[in-house]
């Protein structure tokens, strides 16, 4: 498999960064090495368990194994993703709270071990109207971002696939809860592909792509998109199903994504994999289509 940090065209390297979600287990400078083995040079991670509240103290012995490991090779930026059960737009006080809770948690995580930025998916209204819902998620956000002021980490609010009353599936969702917040410099947006084409985005021609880049230059400014979660989407555009697929192997497709990587839009961001995985092998694979894209190597049939 070709290294993510040699990329196999003259002039890859200057605007890729390549990497995956990596596994956490053992410790959380394991994550560290896993990257290492796989060529990354972009990493996300779950600082902890991402199904369960509970979290424990990070220890100084581990922080600075983290620290040590990253400096000692070219990856960067580093990404946190915050849990599953966090629902910033929630009505239900307790789980409000604690969605709260658990971000101020992680961005003072990344503080620790030096990761440059939190992404979060926002949350759903359940039963409220979107303006309802998005107003619960600008308190939020408000709350998040003065519990952490002294904090250099940005915080990245996700786009979704839209289904139910999840918000965020429209980059004018997003727009407005930046503007909402007072476009805090530590508040911007993270991409993901799935999400965006099973949405209603299309993703697969440079027309398509040129018309996304204008709406998130005027909804949220190109300068607040950090980070694009590279995925394949199972389902058809609009779908609103929210199923990763291997790249090239869900309805955005091989053709799609080769448009897709080289279109300006994408230039000079962190690409993270977050592709189905059932050993390190599928990221392997996937992380060697990316490349094999880059370079031409693949034959995209019509």
């Amino acid at each position: 498999m070709a290294s993510a940090d040699v990329p196999p065209t003259e002039g890859c390297e200057a605007k890729m960064r390549l990497g995956v979600q990596v596994s956490i287990a053992g410790s959380l400078d394991r994550a560290v090495d896993r990257a290492i083995n796989l060529g990354c040079t972009t990493m996300q991670i779950f600082a902890r368990n991402p199904r369960i509240w509970h979290v424990q103290a990070l220890s100084p012995e581990i922080v600075s194994l983290f620290r040590d490991k990253r400096q000692r090779v070219d990856i960067s930026p580093a990404v946190i993703h915050t849990p599953y059960l966090v629902n910033l737009a929630s009505f239900d006080e307790a789980l409000f709270e604690k969605s709260i809770e658990a971000l101020v948690e992680d961005i003072r995580r990344a503080d620790a071990l030096g990761i440059e930025y939190v992404v979060t998916h926002i949350g759903s209204a359940r039963g409220h109207s979107l303006q309802k819902g998005m107003a619960m998620v600008s308190s939020a956000l408000d709350r998040i971002l003065t519990a952490t002021e002294d904090s250099g980490v940005a915080l990245l609010l996700e786009n979704i696939a839209g289904h139910g009353q999840l918000i965020g599936g429209r980059i004018g969702h997003i727009g407005q809860l930046i503007r909402d917040a007072g476009n805090p410099p530590r508040l911007g947006c993270c991409l993901d592909t799935c999400h965006a084409f099973a949405c209603g985005y299309e993703l697969r021609t440079k027309a398509a792509l040129d018309h996304l880049q204008n709406e998130i230059e005027r909804e949220i400014g190109l300068e607040r998109l950090k980070v694009i979660h590279l995925n394949d989407c199972k389902g058809v555009l609009g779908s609103r199903l929210d199923r990763h697929e291997h790249i090239g192997e869900g309805h955005i497709g091989l053709g799609g994504f080769a448009t897709l990587l080289n279109h300006s839009l994408f230039d000079g961001l962190p690409w993270i994999l977050e592709t189905p995985k059932k050993s390190d092998m599928d990221d392997h694979r996937n992380l060697a289509t990316i490349l094999e894209l880059l370079s031409g190597v693949v034959v995209i049939k019509p």
